[in-house]
C-alpha cells in the first residue's frame, strides 16, 4: 500500500523544516510515495528541491504528486521539473 503524504497551504523557506519531516517519514516505508496537492496552494524554489531531493533519494521507489493545481504545475513547469516529477494535474 503507498504512503500517501498531504500536503495543503504554502511551503516556502520559512517553514521547510515541516515539509521535511513530512518528506523524510516516506524514506522510512517501503513502497510507492504518494503526495496530494489538493490543498496546495504555493511551494517556492526550496519547496520544489526538497520535494526533488526526496524522488532521487527513493531510488526505483515510484513518487506520484496527484491532484496538482494548476498554478503549482505553472511553477513546476516553469523550473523544468513537470516531466521529472510526473506531475498529475
Amino acid at each position: 500500500m503507498p504512503l500517501n503524504i498531504v500536503l495543503h497551504g504554502e511551503y516556502t523557506l520559512h517553514n521547510l523544516e515541516r515539509l521535511q519531516e513530512l518528506l523524510l517519514s516516506a524514506l522510512d516505508e517501503q513502497g510507492e510515495v504518494a503526495i496530494t496537492c489538493k490543498d496546495l496552494t504555493y511551494l517556492d524554489t526550496a519547496a520544489f528541491q526538497l520535494i526533488v531531493a526526496l524522488k532521487k533519494s527513493l531510488g526505483n521507489r515510484p513518487l506520484v504528486l496527484q491532484e496538482v493545481p494548476s498554478a503549482i504545475l505553472e511553477s513546476a513547469d516553469l523550473l523544468g521539473l513537470t516531466t521529472f516529477l510526473k506531475l498529475r494535474g
